[in-house]
């Protein structure tokens, strides 16, 4: 579920991004749904994305994203969001994110 520390790619991911009653999920800081399975969220965006590519900036290390679209919630009722994004970091491991993408206007 989103409040299983284990199911999390990182510490940040965690952190950041787990379900906690206590705050509002929002578009800067999207939070997994209470009960959504955040492991195998991952493994699907990774092993069949829409869209997957890498990129670097400013001569930083390079990053692979991953990009996928489910067809129901997987944050909370403040931002239902059904993106799921996963960053990895190659070069810090340590860095490697995953959250519900919130698309900014």
């Amino acid at each position: 579920g989103g409040t299983i520390k284990k199911d999390f790619i990182s510490e940040h991911a965690y952190k950041r991004h787990k379900y906690d009653a206590s705050r509002k999920s929002t578009s800067n800081r999207t939070q997994y749904g209470k009960d959504v399975d955040v492991a195998e969220l991952r493994r699907l965006t990774m092993t069949q994305p829409d869209q997957a590519w890498s990129s670097r900036d400013k001569g930083g290390p390079w990053r692979t994203f991953y990009r996928k679209q489910f067809n129901k919630n997987i944050s909370t009722k403040d931002t239902s969001k059904t993106h799921n994004r996963v960053i990895i970091n190659t070069a810090d491991s340590s860095k490697n994110t995953q959250f519900p993408l919130s698309f900014k206007n």
